[in-house]
């Protein structure tokens, strides 16, 4: 069995076991969904990072630097400033709203039942659009591995999240992210390290630097960049109330901890922004 087959089959046993072990404390729907509102800051903040960076958006952001360069990397700090503004401006204000099970439940209290259900609706139909790349990506990385087939991969991949997050809820959803944080957060610096010490240019970031796209001076010298940057920070800025990053809100024990969540969640995300832009 190949080295790189045996490390993904090993990742993917310590996710279901992880996932099944916090399984065993689920008895009401108020556990599955909630898991009581008793995890710590910590760990809601990893989990929050977690949910932001699925295996789309990590091939999509880093061809993207890779093909844009300071432009997409600029863009993509606007996301991170969004959070750190919600957990001051929006975040304060949501006090009501804390221990609903949903984002549909609180657009229900405000709006009624009709707009609760509608929300409901579309945030399962947001879901899914969003998980699904997911095991697309699965599909395209298998495809370069030796002895795995690129179609059964990703099903066996979605019966595994699936079973785990049936049994364990938010609980095993948590820990996993916690674990899969970890995982990929020393894989990174890892590959970084690897990339350079292996390259044969003695001075990789003056090399770097001549490249247009990677050269802060001339990207930001241009009038059409700074128009299309300037009219993508307004749109990214607003906070997204999506179902996976708000149920982070939900799952927290007061509105001090949901603050902290938020903000050290965007401090890191700017962290690993940088390491994603080394990687080019």
């Amino acid at each position: 069995m190949p080295l790189d087959l045996r490390i993904i089959i090993i990742f993917l046993i310590g996710t279901l076991f992880l996932g099944m072990y916090h399984s065993k404390g689920v008895k009401t729907f108020e556990d599955y969904a909630m898991g009581q509102r008793k995890m710590s800051t910590f760990a809601l903040t990893l989990s929050l990072i977690a949910t932001t960076y699925g295996g789309n958006i990590l091939t999509t952001r880093l061809d993207a630097f890779y093909k844009e360069g300071v432009a997409a990397f600029i863009m993509d700090l606007v996301s991170p400033l969004s959070f750190y503004l919600a957990s001051r401006c929006f975040i304060v204000r949501m006090k009501e709203f804390l221990g609903d099970f949903s984002i549909a439940t609180s657009m229900g209290k405000i709006y009624g039942n009709t707009i609760r259900c509608i929300t409901g609706l579309l945030g399962a139909f947001l879901s899914i659009a969003l998980i699904v790349p997911q095991f697309k990506v699965t599909a395209k990385i298998a495809s370069f591995l030796p002895g795995i087939d690129g179609f059964v991969s990703p099903i066996v991949l979605a019966i595994l999240v699936v079973l785990y997050a049936t049994f364990g809820g938010v609980r095993a959803v948590v820990s996993t992210d916690v674990y899969q944080f970890f995982t990929f957060g020393l894989c990174f610096p890892m590959l970084i390290f690897m990339i350079l010490y292996h390259s044969d240019d003695p001075d990789i970031y003056h090399s770097l630097s001549t490249i247009p796209q990677l050269n802060f001076k001339q990207v930001l010298s241009q009038k059409e960049t700074i128009l299309t940057l300037a009219s993508g920070f307004v749109w990214h800025s607003i906070f997204p109330f999506d179902p996976a990053r708000i149920q982070r809100f939900y799952m927290t024990s007061s509105i001090q901890q949901a603050q902290k969540n938020f903000s050290r969640s965007a401090i890191c995300r700017i962290i690993f922004l940088c390491f994603f832009y080394s990687l080019q």
